[in-house]
């Protein structure tokens, strides 16, 4: 089975390719039964309808995914706006606000990063708070608790709750770096596709919350995330509005 939007490299093979024919019995799948309406229309507006590794005519089925789940008052995605420093300590009162009210246990909650060390810093803070955490590997999780891992680590899994931050514009997409956090040669040419690949590895964790999803930063996002705030995303500036305390630089 092969999912076009969760491609998050350029390039790929195809069956054909190695004279493999299946025709007649292939199957497109076109209904979303993954996500509630809300976070997937959120996630498909800050991706486009661009798909870097669109490369044959029923990839495009992926941009017009019926949904399987009807109509809910379920809430909107939210992107949350705190001051500098202090998004992983928003991060810990949401996480203990969600698990204190038993609705969610801590395997059904997610935080997803850009970059290795993004995961690492992160689950320093999270496990010095007290709060118990399982990185995300190449071979699974390790430990027990809220699962936390990059972009690229959360393809074809799902959660009922994740949260995404360091989603300022200083942050994402920074195309100058890997997903390693590594610095990389800037190539003019190949700017666009590396920002839309960004978007991909950005469409890829935000789908894999089932029922909510939760984006924090400590300035404006960027620009694809801005234009589905009010529509598909609400917005809550908490700037100015005291959290716990700084969260030490890192």
């Amino acid at each position: 089975m092969d999912d076009p939007a969760q491609r998050i490299y350029p390039g790929g093979y195809r069956l054909g390719w190695a004279s493999l024919d299946i025709a007649g019995r292939a199957q497109v799948l076109k209904r979303n039964y993954r996500n509630a309406p809300a976070v997937y229309r959120a996630a498909k507006r800050v991706r486009g309808r661009e798909l870097v590794a669109l490369d044959h005519e029923d990839d495009k089925y992926i941009l017009d995914a019926e949904l399987g789940f009807h109509e809910r008052e379920e809430e909107k995605p939210n992107l949350v706006l705190v001051d500098g420093n202090c998004e992983l300590l928003y991060l810990c009162e949401k996480i203990r606000e969600f698990t204190a009210a038993e609705k969610y246990s801590a395997s059904e909650i997610a935080v997803f990063l850009k970059h290795n060390n993004q995961v690492e810093a992160t689950l320093g803070f999270l496990q010095r708070e007290g709060i118990r955490c399982a990185q995300l590997t190449r071979d699974g999780f390790r430990g027990n608790g809220i699962r936390v891992g990059t972009y690229d680590r959360a393809r074809g899994l799902e959660f009922r709750a994740v949260f995404l931050p360091r989603l300022g514009a200083a942050q994402f997409p920074d195309c100058s770096v890997d997903s390693e956090g590594e610095g990389r040669n800037s190539d003019p040419d190949q700017d666009l596709e590396s920002r839309q690949l960004e978007l991909d590895r950005l469409y890829v964790a935000m789908t894999r919350a089932r029922e909510h999803l939760l984006l924090i930063a400590d300035e404006e996002p960027c620009e694809e995330i801005r234009r589905a705030l009010a529509e598909e995303i609400i917005l809550k500036d908490l700037r100015g509005q005291p959290i716990a305390g700084p969260t030490p630089s890192q």
